[in-house]
């Protein structure tokens, strides 16, 4: 791996579900991490567009992925003009800007921005989920995703909660033990979905 492909990742703090904005706060000091973040995402995406047959990837097949308020970082990227995501799966996403003054950030209504050019989406979450209710984020988001003609699969499960990542006895273990066999299941359901994109 090159310097510049290193220097790139280490700014990418936001493919980590936590700590993103507390580290992004660290490196800019001045509340402009949400911003330093979406640019982060542009700045990454281009670099694999432009190094595409030296990573050995389809620049065709590209996604975005984001859980939480990286969630909120991969649903806004989707809806970017000319952005590169050929589709985009979200993890119990925070859309709106109800967090921002608890987590000292300026973020935006991502459910704004959605326009008929959004990526396609892939959002699961809990019925139960108590920092990013469901009625909250993800339900105005995909009421938007449904105005605009976004294709979208939806799945809000009964169980799990905020922060189970992929739910299974794996994440269990740095994820203080929140494991939920039927929350798991977005895995393969998203796994299943992604195979329209071949």
């Amino acid at each position: 791996m090159d310097n510049k492909l290193a220097v790139i990742g280490s700014e990418l703090p936001v493919l980590q579900a936590k700590g993103t904005y507390k580290y992004l706060k660290e490196i800019t000091g001045n509340g402009a991490y949400y911003q330093v973040a979406k640019q982060s995402i542009t700045t990454a995406f281009d670099y694999i567009i432009k190094h595409a047959n030296d990573l050995k990837v389809n620049p065709q097949n590209i996604g975005i992925i984001g859980f939480s308020a990286g969630g909120q970082l991969a649903a806004a990227y989707s809806c970017e003009a000319n952005n590169y995501a050929r589709f985009a799966i979200l993890g119990y996403p925070v859309i709106n800007q109800a967090l921002d003054e608890k987590i000292g950030i300026q973020s935006e209504d991502v459910s704004k921005l959605v326009t008929t050019d959004t990526a396609p989406i892939f959002i699961f979450g809990a019925r139960e989920d108590g920092l990013a209710p469901y009625v909250d984020h993800i339900q105005p988001y995909t009421t938007a995703l449904f105005e605009n003609e976004v294709p979208f699969e939806l799945h809000v499960f009964g169980s799990g909660g905020h922060g189970f990542s992929l739910g299974n006895q794996y994440t269990a273990i740095v994820n203080r033990d929140r494991a939920d066999k039927h929350f798991a299941k977005w895995f393969p359901l998203c796994l299943e979905w992604l195979k329209q994109f071949k």
